[in-house]
């Protein structure tokens, strides 16, 4: 990886965080799981599922992942630092050597989650959980949502 490349997913990385705190998005879960075979892993985040998650997270170039697999709570996501890659090699098996080491911390809890990808995007947009009209720019409906009497596409 580029020094370049690096130093932009480090922004990427800071303008999220910032966007995650003025939005109260703390809970998050992981989607798509067909697309883990392409490496890619998508974080869902939302202040409440009940109808919609607002926030989706694509890891790409995906290595290693110590994540919950149901919903969990981060309130700050941040690079690894030096120390915990050194303390996390014998669960990462040189992995982390692979990518960057993402860290996903709720900082209440005490509780750290590690994925090690290439890179990190985020789009915000608002994904319903239920069938739903007049949907606008930026909104769909939720991949596994049925939809009545719409004919898909």
């Amino acid at each position: 990886m580029t020094h370049e490349s690096f130093n932009e997913q480090v922004r990427i990385v800071e303008q999220l965080q910032q966007k995650l705190r003025a939005d109260h998005i703390e809970h998050f879960y992981i989607t798509e799981p067909s697309k883990w075979q392409s490496g890619q892993l998508v974080l869902a985040g939302s202040f409440d599922f009940t109808y919609y998650h607002n926030v989706e997270i694509t890891f790409t170039g995906v290595e290693f992942i110590l994540c919950p697999g149901a919903t969990f709570c981060m309130d700050h996501i941040r690079l690894a630092t030096e120390e915990e890659i050194v303390q996390l090699h014998p669960l990462m098996y040189g992995y982390e050597r692979n990518g960057i080491v993402f860290c996903l911390e709720n900082e209440f809890e005490h509780q750290r989650f590690y994925i090690v990808a290439k890179q990190m995007t985020y789009h915000f947009g608002m994904v319903y959980y239920y069938d739903r009209a007049n949907l606008q720019a930026g909104e769909r409906i939720a991949d596994f949502v049925k939809h009545r009497g719409r004919i898909q596409e």
